[in-house]
């Protein structure tokens, strides 16, 4: 008696929007369910053998070869002018933050080159004070600090309690907000005020107790020493996210190390509530 033969599958795959530093390679067979961020869903067969070809811990997300210019105006949420050798050119920016502290006219900005879409280029980095480089993708920072976490099932996002999140890791349902605002060595969030950050709080305490709710704040530069919510700004979000606190949910916060080349999780800081 032989058993029915199956097809087994390589598949080398990564998540996030740049090349990063962990891949992963899945042996399974067919007809194994397969999420979207590339991560096995269901094991209907054995064997499955994952192996992670970095050792788990903060990973980090290269950037393509980038190009230097000059910021020049902002012209929506999505899109602003920016200098490249002498000659302007529209840019995309994925951030719909005002950024008012950072993108100045004639501030040192780092672009990528597309080849697809309405503008050439797309705004990345920008230098602030004392020359620290800033990452303005907002979108990197659930993609960078769901690529730390530790095997295992992950799903980004999740469509629960009547809404959509960032991501959920077996039952742990977790946000994750990026922040670019630093003021004397503390990270603030938000810049602007914002009802979609308040309603991702009601969310979350919604969810519990089917669910453990997290907030993540990742502060895509290096000075920062410390984080917190910015009451000034925002008090509705600030007083929120200090009752999510209060029943017990965590609230983490991480800076980064960002390079010309590269962005990766650098540690935990110190979450204050002011």
């Amino acid at each position: 008696f032989l058993p029915t033969l199956r097809i087994w599958y390589l598949r080398i795959f990564s998540t996030g929007s740049y090349p990063l530093d962990k891949y992963f390679l899945v042996i399974y067979y067919n007809n194994c369910g397969l999420k979207k961020a590339g991560v096995i869903n269901s094991l209907p067969l054995p064997p499955l053998i994952v192996c992670p070809t970095a050792r788990w811990g903060f990973s980090k997300m290269r950037f393509p070869s980038l190009v230097s210019g000059e910021f020049v105006k902002r012209i929506n949420r999505f899109v602003c002018v920016v200098r490249i050798k002498d000659k302007e050119h529209f840019a995309y920016l994925r951030n719909t933050g005002r950024l008012s502290e950072l993108l100045k006219e004639g501030t040192c900005v780092y672009l990528k080159e597309k080849d697809k879409g309405k503008y050439s280029y797309e705004l990345l980095l920008a230098e602030g004070e004392k020359g620290v480089l800033v990452c303005l993708d907002s979108q990197i920072a659930p993609k960078l600090y769901a690529e730390g976490l530790p095997a295992g099932e992950l799903v980004y996002e999740p469509k629960v309690v009547g809404g959509k999140l960032d991501l959920l890791v077996g039952k742990e349902l977790i946000e994750v907000k990026s922040v670019n605002l630093v003021r004397d060595g503390i990270a603030l969030f938000p810049d602007a005020p914002t009802q979609r950050g308040s309603r991702h709080i009601d969310l979350l305490i919604k969810a519990y107790p089917k669910y453990t709710p997290k907030m993540v704040f990742v502060i895509q530069r290096e000075d920062a020493y410390a984080f917190s919510p910015n009451r000034e700004m925002d008090p509705i979000f600030a007083n929120k996210l200090k009752v999510f606190k209060s029943l017990g949910h965590r609230v983490v916060a991480y800076n980064c190390k960002v390079s010309l080349e590269e962005i990766k999780l650098k540690e935990e800081v110190e979450v204050l509530w002011r």
